[in-house]
Order: C-alpha cells, then sequence, then structure tokens
C-alpha cells in the first residue's frame, strides 16, 4: 500500500488502515471484498487523500494468487517456465477515491515452481537520475531476471542498491518498499 502524501498525516492515516485491515481479514478472504470494505471504513478518513494497494491471496495447495489492485503500481508475475513477465494490473480506482468503492478480482494467477511475484511502491520505477531519467520497469525486469537465483532477500537488496545508487540526492524523493515470493516446491 502507498498513502499519498508525507509527513505525519499520511503516516497516522497508514497506521489506521493497518489496523482496519488486520481486523478485516480476520472475517473475509476475497481480496476485492477485503478492499470495498476497507474503502467503505475509510472513506470519512480520506477526503483529502487517496491509497493505493494491492491485496493478494495465494492458495498454497492449489498454488494460485488472486488479487484485486486499488490503483497501486501494477504487481510483476515472472514465469519462470515461460521466462515472460505478466504485469498484474489494477482492477480498480485507489482508495477514497470512488464512493462507494468496487473493486473486482484480477485473473488469477497460477504460480509454478520458480516463479516470482514482486510488488513495489512507484517510488522504486519513478527514482530520477540526475538526467531526469525514471529506474523504470524495464531495468527492473531486467534486474529480476539477472538475479533470479539469488534468495529473494538478497534480489530485494540488489534491487534496493541499483534504485539507491540511480536517484539523486542523500534521500529518495518517494518511499522505496519492494516485496517478493518464489513459490519453491
Amino acid at each position: 500500500a502507498d498513502v499519498a502524501g508525507h509527513g505525519l498525516g499520511p503516516s497516522l492515516l497508514m497506521a489506521s488502515v493497518r489496523a482496519a485491515l488486520r481486523a478485516l481479514i480476520l472475517v473475509q478472504n476475497s481480496p476485492e471484498t477485503i478492499l470495498s470494505m476497507l474503502g467503505k471504513t475509510l472513506q470519512s478518513d480520506l477526503q483529502t487523500s487517496f491509497i493505493t494497494m494491492f491485496l493478494g491471496s495465494i492458495d498454497p495447495e492449489q498454488h494460485l494468487l488472486h488479487f484485486a489492485n486499488a490503483g497501486h503500481a501494477p504487481a510483476l508475475h515472472y514465469s519462470a517456465h515461460r521466462n515472460r513477465f505478466r504485469d498484474l494490473e489494477a482492477t480498480g480506482m485507489p482508495l477514497g477515491v470512488e464512493d462507494p468503492p468496487d473493486y473486482t478480482t484480477g485473473p488469477t494467477v497460477r504460480l509454478d515452481v520458480g516463479d516470482v511475484v514482486l510488488l513495489c511502491t512507484d517510488g522504486i520505477v519513478e527514482a530520477m537520475d540526475a538526467k531526469g531519467k525514471q529506474f523504470g520497469y524495464k531495468r527492473l525486469k531486467e534486474i529480476i531476471r539477472r538475479e533470479l537465483n539469488r534468495p529473494l532477500e538478497e534480489l530485494v537488496n540488489v534491487i534496493g542498491a541499483e534504485v539507491q545508487s540511480h536517484y539523486v540526492g542523500d534521500a529518495p524523493d518517494d518511499d522505496l518498499t519492494v516485496l517478493a515470493v518464489r513459490r519453491v516446491t
């Protein structure tokens, strides 16, 4: 998830989102239903802001990923068998944009052995270098392919290091968050 803005206000809003999300997942397991309920719960808090969020659920027996995406940057599914990426695009607007919120489930993703799903905040792909060039999805995908056989923690660290060496200044303009999962058996 990614809250619009920086500072204390968005941080407090994210804390509320986390608390509400933790309560909702105890009573519901459908990503689109959880996002809709979360949007309704937080609507009054989102009058001047919005939140993007990718919410997924993995069935560990069937090896299926079910997801809904509230305006978040697309998650990347790398199919090891096909050596191909699939973008898991938004299935609805960011939380706080529509009243009432309405989300659908994205296409179900089969996870084969070796497949990786990577989520990141827009700060990763939008990090700018001194010439104003974004880090971009193309470069992110190249790193994933190149470093695919590393443990996930190392893959995430390599992505972080390359983004850090790409942007200008002592600190990035936006938050830099990466989450990766891999099917191993």
